[in-house]
């Protein structure tokens, strides 16, 4: 497949350079970037050639039809360098087909995306070399790929789909697979949708099956290889708001190398089983808004053996434009005869949802009982949770949230909150001010355990002092190794093309230096001081920097991400290099 891909990649090179160079052009840009460090007391010119790079990145175009596009990296620029190759692609875009191969990076501009068929045989596809062809033929949408993967398979697969009377829809997916041991096999799926005529609903009939190639023309499927759903959805007729039914089914045989196999997804919840269910809403005349929804699953194994049927039920009710009160419950009936899968079980859960002063306050209650409650987080026969949730801006500025909850069987108390104050009063002797204080809580007792508590504060600000002189301070009570940090970075532009920048950051928490490491004073590697002069001239830079400032990047997932105080949280896990001096050189072209 490799080879196969690097002839097609080559062919497709030879063509576009056979275009006149009239209709072609060829850009070249890039970077080049060096570092020239001073450490442990020595200088080394060598460290220029290690640490420089030179970053290429050609593009070849014709017309608005074909596009090549190669980065490279040099590095170093000087010694011996190694060429590392980016994230390249070439396409042509025509009709009726366009085409594009590329390396299938996540960042790369043209990458593999999902073929969109009911069941996600074809969901993802793993690194390597891809080649893609999509366009229309005999009145039917193509959408083709063929890889080279990573772990040395080659893959193909693809989806066509084509229009039926009656605005229905014809689809047809593949997906095959060349191993290293021969052992080839093949996923095909056939699915049917469109709306019905009357009611408006959408009908969906998808169906595939997986086999093993054993011989030249001969496949084998194993053991229940077949995954199907039949779904009837998006109903809506006079009260009726919506309903659906469908039933699905996945054999324990059934395999999809390309599929997204995690929770949610349908080829992984329903692995080795089969499930009829139905849903509706139903919109209550009463004067004030209300809505009905019931719905009912029959969970079975894959030779349809039932399992377990759950009965659920959501009341909403709005009795006021800014209230809206839900009741909502389930009912598990164990249908096998199995001892060891005790499936009975109900709950029940009821809120209030209000606004008011620009707060949403979301008091909550929720019972479950036997199977649902061992599948909680506590594990028992019976689970009774009160709890409130709080989030909103009650005043300018301020922006809170809280969530408390109490388990009474146990019991368990979960407490947590924090509130972030913005402000922009101006003391009067800087331009602009932008200040911030949070607060973070948390407290948990769990039965006759010790309670534990979590709290820590933030306080920053960033100031304009002058047009060309900035500052930012910054205090967080406790960072990711659960000390005091406080940090001050002052930014001063002494021309348009020159700028000088200083950090000091204080760690209460410090990190030992090596064995050896000079210091001015004995600190316990808790400071950190950072000083740069960057200079332009048209597009280069060039920055003179000494120290480290002591802070790691920020966290970019997860609560913190996006907190005022996210860029002092992290500890950078090493002390200040008081002999390190720093010499970067870009210039890009």
């Amino acid at each position: 497949m490799k080879k196969n891909l690097t002839i097609i990649v080559a062919a497709l090179l030879v063509a576009a350079m056979a275009i006149p160079a009239s209709a072609s052009k060829l850009t070249l840009g890039g970077e080049y970037n060096a570092g020239w460090t001073y450490d442990a007391g020595e200088w080394n010119p060598t460290n220029l050639g290690d640490a420089s790079s030179l970053d290429l990145e050609l593009t070849f175009t014709e017309g608005e039809s074909i596009v090549a596009y190669l980065p490279l990296t040099i590095e170093p620029f000087v010694g011996s360098p190694e060429v590392a190759l980016g994230n390249w692609y070439f396409s042509y875009g025509a009709t009726p087909f366009s085409f594009w191969v590329s390396n299938n990076n996540s960042y790369n501009d043209k990458k593999f995306a999902a073929l969109g068929d009911p069941l996600g045989i074809g969901a993802k596809l793993g690194g390597g070399v891809v080649l893609n062809a999509k366009g229309k033929a005999l009145g039917a949408d193509v959408n083709l790929y063929a890889a080279g993967l990573t772990d040395g398979n080659e893959a193909y697969m693809g989806r066509v789909t084509y229009g039926l009377p009656a605005e229905f829809k014809l689809g047809l997916v593949g997906a095959y697979t060349v191993v290293d041991d021969d052992k080839n096999d093949l996923t095909f799926g056939a699915d049917v949708a469109g709306k019905i005529p009357g009611i408006d609903a959408t009908l969906s009939i998808a169906g595939a099956g997986y086999w093993t190639k054993e011989g030249a023309w001969e496949f084998e499927g194993p053991e229940d290889n077949y995954a199907y759903q039949i779904k009837l959805s998006d109903i809506a007729i006079g009260q009726l708001e919506d309903a659906w039914m469908q039933y699905t089914a996945v054999g324990g045989g059934f395999t999809s190398r390309y599929a997204n196999m995690k929770a949610g997804k349908l080829l992984y919840d329903y692995k080795g089983a089969a499930a009829a269910e139905a849903g509706v809403t139903v919109g209550i005349p009463l004067g004030i808004p209300v809505k009905l929804t019931l719905g009912d699953t029959l969970w079975m194994s894959y030779s349809a053996d039932p399992k377990w049927n759950e009965t659920t039920a959501k009341v909403v009710v709005e009795p006021l434009a800014d209230m809206a009160v839900t009741v909502s419950g389930a009912y598990k009936a164990d249908l096998d005869d199995d001892v060891d899968t005790a499936y009975d079980g109900y709950k029940v859960h009821a809120d209030v949802s209000y606004d008011v002063m620009n707060v949403n306050l979301n008091p909550y209650v929720d019972y479950l009982a036997n199977s649902y409650g061992k599948a909680s987080d506590y594990g028992v026969d019976k689970v009774t949770v009160v709890g409130v949730d709080i989030d909103g801006k009650p005043v300018e500025g301020l922006k809170v949230g809280a969530n408390a909850s109490y388990m009474i069987e146990e019991p368990v108390t979960d407490l947590f909150g924090y509130g972030i104050y913005t402000t922009d009063l101006n003391p009067g002797f800087v331009k602009t001010a932008n200040s911030q204080v949070a607060a973070v809580a948390a407290y948990e007792k769990e039965a006759e355990e010790e309670a534990t508590t979590d709290f820590y504060g933030y306080a920053g600000t960033t100031l304009k002092i002058t047009d060309a002189f900035d500052a930012k301070l910054g205090v967080l009570s406790k960072d990711t190794k659960g000390k005091a940090v406080a940090s001050a970075a002052l930014t001063y532009k002494a021309s348009d093309s020159i700028s000088t920048g200083l950090t000091y950051t204080f760690r209460q928490e410090g990190f030992a230096r090596e064995e050896g490491a000079w210091a001015p004073f004995d600190d316990g590697g808790r400071n950190y001081l950072k000083a740069s002069v960057t200079g332009t001239v048209g597009e280069s830079t060039i920055s003179i920097a000494y120290g480290v400032d002591g802070l790691k990047r920020a966290d970019t997932s997860g609560f913190h991400a996006g907190k005022p105080w996210a860029y002092l949280r992290n500890h950078p896990g090493a002390a200040m290099n008081w002999q390190l001096l720093t010499l970067s050189v870009n210039v890009p072209f």
